[in-house]
């Protein structure tokens, strides 16, 4: 120790026991009260983490239906909008008329084509027409039928037998029914009112 140090010292009043017991009790304070604010502040902070965790739900919730609104405005261009009840009255009005347009329009058509003859129909008339042509007896057959019927041989009965009516096939060209139905029609249509006249000519003349 230098001369000036130990001239200080010797100077200086040495502390006592019990200063030294008071100094070292409120370092040991200051010390505990230092360590309890460094503890105490996490345990604040927390507090006031937690606080702004309970207020920020309905601030983020705001912010969601914002950014779900905002979404629903950006993403709704492809989106169809609803149709309220007069637009869907609307067009199930415009539907309805539409269909009776179409049955309107179809129903000629339709009662055109029930009129219109059946291809059965057709072909039977076609049929009974070309029946009807080979039916009709040619005017020298039946001008030679005629003569045949009313000739003195047959007047009386006219009825040919097997081997006349194939003469007169022969010569008329006809068929078998075609002759045997011509002698049926005309025995009642022509022969009959015929044979009745003269026989009332040759009572009246008698």
């Amino acid at each position: 120790m230098s001369s000036t140090t130990m001239a200080m010292a010797a100077i200086l009043p040495t502390p006592s026991l019990r200063s030294k017991r008071k100094s070292a009790k409120a370092a040991g304070a200051f010390i505990a009260a230092a360590v309890k604010e460094e503890l105490s502040a996490p345990e604040e902070e927390q507090e006031q983490q937690q606080q702004q965790r309970r207020k920020s739900p309905s601030s983020n919730s705001g912010k969601r239906s914002y950014a779900k609104a905002n979404s629903g405005h950006v993403g709704g261009h492809g989106a169809q909008p609803v149709p309220s009840t007069a637009q869907a009255n609307n067009a199930l009005a415009n539907n309805r008329a539409t269909k009776q347009l179409k049955r309107c329009s179809s129903a000629p058509s339709s009662s055109s084509a029930a009129n219109a003859p059946s291809p059965t129909a057709t072909s039977a008339a076609h049929s009974h027409a070309a029946t009807k042509k080979k039916t009709a007896l040619s005017t020298h057959a039946v001008e030679y039928l005629k003569s045949w019927m009313m000739s003195p041989e047959h007047i009386e009965h006219p009825y040919p037998t097997e081997d006349e009516k194939s003469s007169i096939m022969e010569d008329t060209g006809i068929e078998l029914k075609q002759l045997t139905n011509w002698f049926v029609n005309n025995r009642k249509r022509y022969w009959k009112p015929r044979v009745e006249e003269l026989r009332a000519r040759m009572m009246s003349a008698g």
